[in-house]
């Protein structure tokens, strides 16, 4: 079975979005025993002492050698990794000789080992010419064997996917998976393409010209760069989780694969650093700025072990010296953090982070550090100043770190105390119309924001700063008004103003965020397709978009689409199994179709997955076992079920649109059970908190026939009648 691995990277050539992005790597899980091959040949060879693998008895004296220094009691993480390493190396003697027994190579078997040789080879994988040269071959271009090629140079690729940006711009200028992306997703991981899509733009984070040999005695044909790739990632991985050991040990095998890049470095001296060799680590940090100054990744992370040690100004020249490293920008945020007269820069460049790079919790964390200091910096020049327009002028900004601070609470009590002039209009309705859309005061905030929006479209560029940072604010402007227009209700404005953020929206994830916007706006005014419409686009787009999937499922549930809604209960628990919404529509399509057993199994995998279940969803799984119950005894678990919501659900807090079906479904049970007085107790609750539910009063009908009080049971039906 093929697995996909993923693994934060950071770069230092890309735009910082880019620093997020995915390496794929593809691992062969081989069944061997019962036990599953992930350790590589480098590594079973490393871990055994051996030189290459011969035959199973030399395999077995070496881990019978190597079996009588390994205590399990005293290294069971060694003694695991040495019985994984001879299992592992039998299993690759039996793979060589299944292989040896095989028929003889196609053409096209011939053909992709050539392409294997080149990619073994570092110092030709990033050889555009190589490449070149075996895609012009006549069985790569010839009508009769084109297509069968190119299916298994994509296939081929699944597993030797560690390629540079110009060998990815090289094959897809013959294979197109770009422009083919559709229907080559039928037949591929959509998350392989998407990949293999990402890096004809981006360069890949690793420079095979700087990649070397252990030493001069290790052959290429012995060398293994992507299991090096792997385990360096590992090792970057474990570090970053604060897994030091792990690290360590990890670090420690990177030798078996035959190569080395100056990355690996950086790890180790982060590893002296926390081991307490400070001074070793230091050195190392040294040695790094020496010899690979250009290098912004190695001499950013020198830096931060020199912050450590407390030669911040040495740090703070390293980070300049590295700026364009994510990891340096943050760095010389930290050191304008230090004082509150540099707190203003420090907030301008954690913004343009943000803003830039979606950089997350780190920003954040930043942003609000430099508000601190902010806040107290401005609190004094205002008490000081005696200039009105001034104190208001600083009032906004204090406004400004409070809102950033999550704090719109005391951000609008600022507000409401300014009456802006020309000079702060356009800050302080820009920031009232956010506060005020924060505290879910929508009607409020409309005319803020329209305001807003007014004066950014009437802005003219004429090349200034400050005119583009207006201009770029349009598609923000246009989503936070669409949202709160949605949420009063002015449908038809906020569609129109939400097809504008749509359109002005072009980073990625904002540009979605807009439309799934407008998809929530199109099933708000019960444009069903629309809605379907809009997020089949989004999908299209990004097949992983979690609350497209909510918005779509709600739609066709309203549609009666229940193929529809099932199938995208299952994408969305697929992707985020912990949210009750998907779950319940499923469950309540399978109780229309009368598929009791169903709506069971939606239930149990929803507590299996630890669902948090609303008040909803523990009414329709208590609808659905009494469904299934056959006796008084099965009755006894709905019924406790019901008596536990009704004690607890809140009328002010609860998504139950309608309390008065609890009491009907304790009436059905008790009825069922040919309790009749508890019934009609429960039917009379149920019918004083709805009256309009006329299948109360058929019911209350029925019940009193039961009881043989028919004049009852008459007047009842004649309530009922309008049904």
């Amino acid at each position: 079975m093929w697995q996909a691995s993923f693994f934060l990277l950071e770069s230092t050539q890309f735009p910082e979005k880019v620093l997020y992005c995915l390496s794929w790597v593809w691992i062969l899980d081989y069944e061997a025993e019962g036990v599953k091959l992930t350790m590589e040949k480098e590594l079973i060879l490393h871990t055994l002492e051996l030189g290459e693998l011969t035959d199973e008895r030399e395999v077995r004296s070496a881990y019978m050698k190597k079996l009588r220094l390994t205590n399990p009691e005293d290294d069971p993480e060694g003694f695991r990794k040495l019985r994984e390493a001879y299992e592992g190396a039998l299993a690759l003697l039996r793979e060589a000789q299944e292989e040896d027994e095989e028929e003889e190579k196609t053409e096209i078997d011939l053909w992709l080992d050539r392409f294997e040789k080149v990619y073994k080879d570092f110092r030709r994988r990033g050889d555009v010419g190589c490449w070149e040269k075996l895609l012009k071959e006549e069985i790569c271009q010839g009508l009769d064997t084109s297509l069968d090629a190119r299916e298994a140079l994509l296939a081929w690729l699944l597993s030797h996917s560690y390629l540079p940006k110009e060998v990815w711009q090289c094959l897809n200028r013959e294979l197109q998976f770009a422009e083919d992306y559709d229907t080559l997703k039928e037949r591929y991981p959509a998350d392989f393409l998407d990949y293999a899509k990402h890096y004809t733009e981006y360069d890949y984070f690793v420079d095979f010209s700087r990649m070397k040999l252990r030493t001069d005695a290790v052959r290429m044909e012995d060398v293994n760069v992507d299991g090096y790739i792997q385990g360096y990632m590992d090792v970057r991985s474990l570090c970053d989780q604060k897994e030091y050991e792990k690290a360590a040990q990890r670090l420690s095998e990177l030798p078996a694969y035959g190569v080395w890049y100056p990355w690996e470095e950086a790890e180790r001296m982060k590893l002296l650093q926390v081991d307490g060799r400070m001074e070793e680590a230091l050195q190392k940090a040294e040695e790094l700025v020496r010899d690979y100054p250009q290098d912004g990744y190695l001499v950013s992370r020198a830096a931060d072990v020199k912050w450590d040690a407390g030669e911040k100004e040495t740090a703070f020249a390293w980070w300049q010296q590295s700026e364009g490293a994510f990891n340096s920008r943050i760095g010389i945020i930290k050191y304008y953090l230090e004082s509150e007269e540099t707190a203003e820069r420090a907030k301008e460049l954690a913004l343009d982070l943000w803003e830039e790079d979606g950089s997350g919790q780190r920003a954040d964390e930043y942003i609000e550090q430099a508000n601190r200091l902010l806040l107290g910096k401005y609190a004094r020049q205002v008490s000081e100043s005696e200039d009105e327009k001034e104190k208001d002028a600083l009032r906004v900004e204090m406004a400004w770190c409070e809102y950033q601070n999550k704090n719109a609470e005391e951000a609008i009590r600022i507000l409401e105390r300014i009456v802006p002039g020309e000079d702060i209009y356009y800050s302080y309705h820009n920031l009232k119309g956010r506060v005020l859309a924060a505290l879910g005061r929508n009607e409020e905030a409309v005319p803020e924001l329209r305001e807003w929006l007014s004066m950014i479209e009437a802005t003219t560029d004429d090349g200034s700063e400050e005119a583009k940072k207006r201009l770029r604010r349009k598609g923000t402007a246009c989503l936070l008004l669409g949202i709160c227009l949605t949420k009063i209700g002015n449908y038809e404005e906020a569609v129109e103003t939400l097809i504008k953020a749509e359109k002005e929206n072009t980073d990625h994830y904002d540009h979605l965020g807009a439309m799934c916007n407008l998809a929530e706006a199109y099933l708000s005014m019960e444009a069903y397709e629309k809605t379907v419409d809009k997020c089949d686009q989004i999908l299209e787009i990004d097949a992983g978009y979690y609350p497209a999937y909510l918005f779509r499922q709600q739609a066709f549930f309203d549609m009666r689409n229940g193929q529809g809604v099932v199938d995208d209960y299952h994408r969305a628990v697929d992707i985020y199994k912990v949210y009750y919404k998907p779950y319940l529509l499923a469950a309540r399509v399978f109780l229309i179709y009368d598929q009791y057993e169903d709506a069971k199994q939606v239930m149990e995998r929803a507590i299996a997955n630890e669902v948090e279940f609303s008040d909803e969803m523990k009414l329709c799984h208590a609808r659905t076992l009494r469904y299934l119950s056959e006796s008084e005894e099965q009755r006894k678990e709905p019924m406790r079920m019901l008596k536990e919501l009704k004690a607890s659900v809140n009328p002010e807090d609860t998504d139950l649109e309608d309390l008065s079906e609890i009491e009907f479904e304790l009436a059905l049970l008790e009825w069922d059970d040919d309790r009749y007085d508890p019934a009609l107790f429960h039917l009379a609750e149920a019918i004083r908190k709805n009256p309009s539910k006329c299948q109360y009063f058929m019911v209350k009908a029925e019940v009193l026939r039961g009881k043989e009080d028919f004049e009852g049971a008459l007047g009842a039906y004649r309530i009922a009648k309008p049904d």
